[in-house]
């Protein structure tokens, strides 16, 4: 399945840092594919949806990936970038 993921290094940034669309077997998938395709071990925010144009449905805060080690929160709901998505 294809996911567009949206990763923010600084919370504070109202633009992603990382938009991309790949293909994974699930979200968590998407999230850990992309930041080990640009070199990241740790990002603030990770968003995961569908396609570009909808909300995100997986949103994700202080993502770790280090070799196997995979750690992250799931964001509350009054934490908000911007009133768009795009």
């Amino acid at each position: 399945m294809f996911y567009f993921v949206r990763l923010w290094r600084d919370v504070k940034g109202k633009a992603p840092t990382v938009q991309e669309r790949v293909q994974a077997p699930s979200e968590w998938h998407a999230v850990v594919q992309v930041m080990r395709r640009h070199h990241l071990t740790c990002v603030d925010r990770a968003w995961v949806s569908y396609s570009a144009n909808e909300p995100p449905h997986v949103r994700l805060a202080q993502v770790v990936v280090k070799g196997k080690v995979r750690h992250w929160k799931h964001e509350p709901e009054t934490w908000t970038v911007a009133k768009k998505y795009i």
